[in-house]
């Protein structure tokens, strides 16, 4: 389905409720409507299995519509000619707000420590570190690293400010 027409609908939902929003999409008459409805379902199924939370606390936080491939193809015409179209597809993409919910699978937050040199003498440094970066083996890559640290960012992120965000994504309707 072209992008602009499931624009219409899903610019309907963002912001909304996830309960009212559901209510919208069933009651539209578009066809797009059934695709987004579907995915939204599963953006509810996904986040409610990651969290406790009910759907109706559950907020569409944005709702957004890009373009996906192009399949061209020819229709035939008069006297032997054919006349291209295209059949255009859309990448749909759903992030719903969980309030006061913390990831289920988030580990718990390591306990802070500073980083000391040789017999606990104090390093010119002292950066706060956390167990498992202080505890990971010599000879690790570099992008392994750097990962467990983003992980380990979003996850201080989430318990500050008490918030999950569910991103979901269908990639061809």
């Amino acid at each position: 389905m072209s992008p602009r027409k499931v624009q219409r609908v899903a610019s309907l939902i963002s912001g909304m409720p996830v309960v009212r929003a559901q209510a919208e999409l069933s009651l539209r008459g578009e066809k797009s409507a059934e695709p987004v409805a579907k995915l939204l379902r599963s953006a509810v199924a996904n986040a409610t299995s990651l969290t406790d939370a009910k759907p109706e606390t559950m907020k569409v936080l944005s709702c957004s519509v890009t373009p996906g491939p192009v399949m061209k193809r020819f229709r035939p015409k008069a006297r032997g000619t054919a006349h291209p179209y295209a059949k255009r597809m859309s990448h749909l993409t759903i992030i719903l707000d969980v309030p006061g919910e913390r990831h289920r699978a988030a580990a718990p937050e390591a306990p802070m420590k500073l980083e000391k040199g040789i017999k606990g003498e104090p390093t010119d440094r002292e950066t706060p570190v956390t167990e498992e970066v202080a505890e990971q083996p010599k000879g690790g890559s570099h992008k392994q690293q750097d990962h467990s640290r983003d992980v380990a960012r979003g996850q201080k992120r989430r318990a500050e400010t008490g918030r999950s965000r569910g991103f979901f994504r269908r990639k061809a309707i």
